[in-house]
């Protein structure tokens, strides 16, 4: 759903009560992290200022996300909220203390919502358990009378 100036002075304020259920196609490649969306729950306002062209987002966002383990590649259901609370601008100058709105057609609600819920996702995030069972096995191979079996393959590298 699109948000022009024209519509906003229109309406000042908006309620928001929205549900995504897909990413768009041009957001599948841009989180390396998202396998895909169970739900993502919208639920505020935006507010639009006239003076400054300012539109201000109050928004509880509720994620249930589909994200790829870090360590194991597995897919897990990853749930949060969070309070989408934020300024964005539709005009360059006025823009230096809050977002500035570049698309043309206007504040784009799914897109800015699918940017600051994927943004909250940890980049390292894996599964319960996953972490000390990888610490097990790191500390497994690292046995005094052991060698990682990795440098015998670095040493084969002729660097001149």
């Amino acid at each position: 759903m699109y948000f022009n100036q024209n519509d906003l002075t229109i309406n000042k304020i908006i309620n928001i009560k929205q549900i995504i259920k897909s990413i768009p196609d041009n957001y599948k490649n841009l989180f390396h992290n998202v396998a895909g969306i169970k739900e993502i729950k919208l639920d505020g306002q935006i507010r639009y200022f006239k003076e400054g062209s300012r539109l201000e987002t109050d928004i509880k966002v509720s994620a249930q996300i589909n994200v790829i383990s870090a360590l194991s590649n597995n897919i897990f259901d990853y749930k949060f909220d969070f309070l989408w609370k934020d300024e964005y601008n539709f005009n360059v100058i006025d823009s230096l203390k809050s977002n500035l709105i570049l698309d043309p057609e206007g504040f784009f609600l799914e897109g800015y919502a699918l940017d600051e819920t994927f943004m909250r996702i940890p980049l390292n995030l894996s599964l319960p358990g996953e972490r000390e069972k990888f610490k097990k096995i790191n500390l497994d191979s690292k046995k005094k009378d052991q060698i990682d079996p990795r440098w015998s393959d670095l040493k084969k590298i002729n660097i001149k």
